[in-house]
């Protein structure tokens, strides 16, 4: 096979998946929507009223208006050329940033807040002026001198309106600006020259106050200079006597004793601090043989006797050379203290005059700067001057106000109707679906053959309601129905006990029982109903039959003898549940039933066992695995999971499960089924289903025991 066949098969079975998937949600959909198709669409047409009335309010139509800003790109010339009359080097540049100052959000707040207060209700509804400022549309095209300005919103009055006030209050504001005559700038300059001298004037008294104390400027760097030149000579005789020194301040080195001796015996004790530096070397090497040789030798080791005398000698040493070095230095210490106090002093001084002399330095420079920036301020005012005949126009201009739109830019109102109806109908079906889908109970047919897909569909009989006739009717064609399917089926004259059960109680198997064995009965056959539902005894007691021997006398005793008694129509006899002091159900067993079947096979040709539920005692599961065919009834609005368990318990026990009836379906449910198509009335006459689907799959269930029977299409259509 080569790749293009691999690749066609490949995706001729993801297609072939797609279906199945689509398939699949389209009947779990299907299914959850049975019996609720009403509910459905009721739901769904209030939902698509209320998403298209909300879809329609939702978009209200919008309307637009545009207005044009100019920016000139030169000024009339009166007679100097100068950047008003000449187009600028950076126009282009000039004109976007118009279009940026009207996008500012300070310069819309200020349009908004000029608006407040003003009503277009006439007009339609009105927007918040926040949200047209926030969808205000400014747009330039490189190279053009207008501006555009688009404003919309729902009121066609307030969007003209907001545009002509962005125009408006922004030519003001340029304007405001241009008007500034050279007068006015003349004013302005000769205020800041004004100002600009007198900080001059400021700085310089500033410096004065600073000097005076010193005797003016060149006294102050005179007495700074001459105490640097003092301090260093105290530094140098303090360095000459082996202090260090750092400043501003001086520090000592405690540890070094060559910090407070005097000039005089500077060598001396260098030389004793250094032959006190060889012993401490010396001692270190002593003990470090010590440690050496005490790893392998005792104490008595002559070497290393010597080495320890050798270290004693060496700390008498270092002891003595120690003393002497602090005799000496204490010696020097008022020497020492006299230098550093004169040290200090002459720091402090020279500190505060250096202070001084830096601050005048920075009042000097600031000085400086103000003069030079009067120097530029005066020549500016020479050269306005000489400009003062030119007559100032503005830049910046309205080219086109907003007009009053006639027509909506857009009008979504239709579409949007459509989407809120069609998501409201959507919401109202998903709604009922997702309540279906959740809903574990056999509502329908179809649910009911979903649980149980081995086996036909026998018939549906209708809920029966006071005073209806014709349902009445219905389920009785039902039953003779479901007789007729279990005769043609089973065609075998050892297929003779039916038992009913059911998954639950109150799912009507009692009445269908009752009803099944009458219509046997009618139909000219020995019928015999057994009621062995040893705790319930519906039939027991419906048959009037509660104080008569029946099924358990009948086990308790192994013969049938004195429990037959004549049913309520000819040819049908019935077996009661018998009396309860007979027999306790949990001593029935399976031998005991066995034999006594087989005894009444022999007298009837149909007998029906109305059984317990499955999941509600063992007797129920016992006579289902020895009837010869076993019918499993469904009511609608039982728990899945009850029927799923009951289908089940009939598997192991091995019964003979050939189909199932669904009970008290809907009246729409039952007119779909095949079992009342000819019996509607006031509607034409319909071809009868057929019913040979269920009739095979009958007969395949009862000629292979065991073996699972495949569901009939088309028996509950």
């Amino acid at each position: 096979m080569d790749a293009t066949e691999r690749n066609g098969m490949v995706e001729t079975r993801a297609a072939e998946e797609h279906v199945d998937h689509v398939h699949g949600i389209a009947t779990v959909a299907r299914r959850a929507l049975a019996g609720r198709y009403r509910v459905a669409v009721l739901l769904a047409i209030a939902l698509a009223l209320l998403g298209g009335i909300a879809g329609y309010g939702m978009s209200p139509p919008q309307y637009s208006s545009t207005g044009l800003v100019r920016v000139a790109p030169t000024l009339p010339r009166v007679m100097y050329s100068n950047e008003q009359n000449e187009l600028p080097p950076a126009y282009a540049s000039m004109v976007a940033s118009h279009a940026t100052l009207l996008s500012r959000q300070d310069f819309l707040d200020s349009v908004v807040k000029s608006m407040e207060g003003s009503d277009w209700s006439a007009f339609g509804p009105v927007d918040d002026p926040r949200s047209l400022a926030a969808r205000l549309d400014v747009s330039h095209r490189r190279g053009d001198e207008v501006v555009s300005v688009r404003a919309t919103g729902r009121n066609p009055a307030q969007v003209r309106d907001f545009v002509n006030e962005v125009l408006r209050r922004h030519v003001a504001q340029q304007a405001s600006i241009a008007s500034n005559s050279i007068a006015g700038i003349d004013a302005q300059l000769r205020s800041r020259a004004e100002q600009l001298e007198r900080e001059a004037r400021e700085l310089e008294g500033e410096i004065l106050a600073i000097a005076a104390p010193h005797g003016g400027t060149e006294m102050l760097q005179w007495l700074y200079d001459s105490r640097r030149s003092e301090l260093e000579e105290v530094n140098a005789r303090l360095l000459t006597l082996g202090v260090p020194l750092t400043e501003p301040g001086l520090k000592s080195n405690a540890h070094d004793p060559a910090a407070v001796i005097g000039s005089g015996d500077v060598q001396a004790v260098t030389s004793l601090q250094n032959e006190l530096d060889e012993l401490h070397a010396e001692r270190v090497r002593v003990e470090s043989e010590i440690a050496l040789l005490a790893r392998s030798y005792g104490p008595k080791y002559r070497p290393l006797r010597e080495l320890r005398a050798r270290q004693g000698a060496l700390d008498e040493l270092i002891e003595e050379f120690e003393w002497r070095i602090d005799e000496q230095s204490q010696a020097m210490a008022p020497v020492i203290a006299g230098l550093r106090a004169e040290h200090e002093s002459l720091s402090a001084i020279a500190g505060e005059l250096g202070l001084a002399l830096q601050s005048i330095r920075n009042l000097n420079e600031q000085r400086q700067r103000r003069l030079d920036r009067l120097d530029e301020t005066l020549t500016r005012r020479e050269e306005l001057r000489v400009e003062s005949q030119r007559e100032q126009v503005a830049r910046v201009s309205i080219a086109a106000p907003g007009a009053f739109p006639v027509s909506p830019a857009s009008d979504r109102r239709i579409p949007a109707a459509c989407a809120g109806a069609l998501v409201g109908a959507a919401f109202g079906v998903g709604i009922v679906v997702l309540v279906g889908a959740f809903d574990g109970r056999c509502r329908s047919t179809a649910d009911a053959l979903a649980l149980t897909p081995d086996v036909p569909l026998l018939g549906v009989l209708p809920e029966l309601k006071p005073r209806n006739e014709w349902l009445q009717q219905q389920a009785a064609s039902g039953v003779h129905q479901i007789r007729n399917v279990l005769q043609i089926g089973s065609g075998q004259a050892s297929i003779k006990t039916y038992c009913l059960t059911s998954a639950g109680a109150h799912e009507g198997k009692t009445s269908l029982a009752l009803a099944l064995a009458t219509s046997f009965a009618q139909s000219g056959q020995r019928t015999l109903i057994i009621d062995a539902d040893l705790h319930g005894r519906g039939a027991t007691d419906d048959l009037g039959m509660g104080d008569l021997a029946g099924l358990r006398d009948a086990v308790a005793t192994g013969s049938v003898a004195g429990c037959l008694h004549n049913g309520p129509v000819a040819g049908l006899d019935a077996i009661p549940a018998g009396r309860r002091h007979a027999l306790r159900p949990e001593r029935l067993s399976a031998a005991s039933l066995d034999m006594l079947l087989d005894d009444l096979r022999k007298r009837y040709d149909a007998i029906i066992i109305d059984t317990a539920p499955l999941l509600g005692g063992p007797e129920a599961a016992t006579i289902s695995a020895l009837a010869d065919a076993v019918v499993l009834t469904v009511s609608r609005n039982t728990d899945g999971k009850l029927v799923s368990a009951a289908r089940l318990r009939l598997r192991q026990v091995g019964a003979q499960y050939v189909g199932l009836v669904f009970n008290r379906a809907t009246e729409d449910d039952f007119q779909r089924s095949s079992s009342c198509d000819q019996y509607i009335p006031h509607r034409a006459p319909k071809p009868s289903r057929d019913v040979s689907a269920a009739v095979e799959s009958l007969r395949e269930t009862l000629a292979t025991p065991g073996a699972e029977a495949k569901p009939a299409r088309g028996v509950a259509a």
